[in-house]
């Protein structure tokens, strides 16, 4: 059973704990595709074979949590800028046009 968890974090903090999910994740993708490289060893055989299968099953699992973050991930980025695009275009900056010099 899977269930939504959510937590609020300052606007500011967004892109820090966006990255911060990510490295995390990453980290534990990394982890599980060295399992993946240990279980299967340096060739498939009939002795390894259940042993293969299962690190391969193993990986796919991690593979699709992984995928499921990013796509977390990609949802929260783009959540941001459209808060932050919108902030922006509500508050323009007044900028000086430039002038023309004029020379004597």
């Amino acid at each position: 059973m899977k269930v939504n968890i959510s937590y609020s974090v300052d606007l500011e903090e967004v892109l820090s704990s966006a990255f911060s999910l990510y490295k995390q994740e990453s980290a534990r993708a990394e982890k599980s595709y060295e399992e993946l490289k240990n279980g299967l060893g340096n060739n498939i055989e009939d002795d390894n074979l259940i042993e293969a299968l299962q690190a391969i099953q193993k990986y796919r699992e991690s593979s699709q949590r992984f995928h499921e973050k990013l796509l977390e991930i990609n949802n929260i980025l783009i959540g941001y800028a459209q808060i932050r695009y919108k902030q922006d275009a509500d508050n323009p900056q007044t900028q000086e046009t430039p002038r023309e010099v004029e020379n004597d």
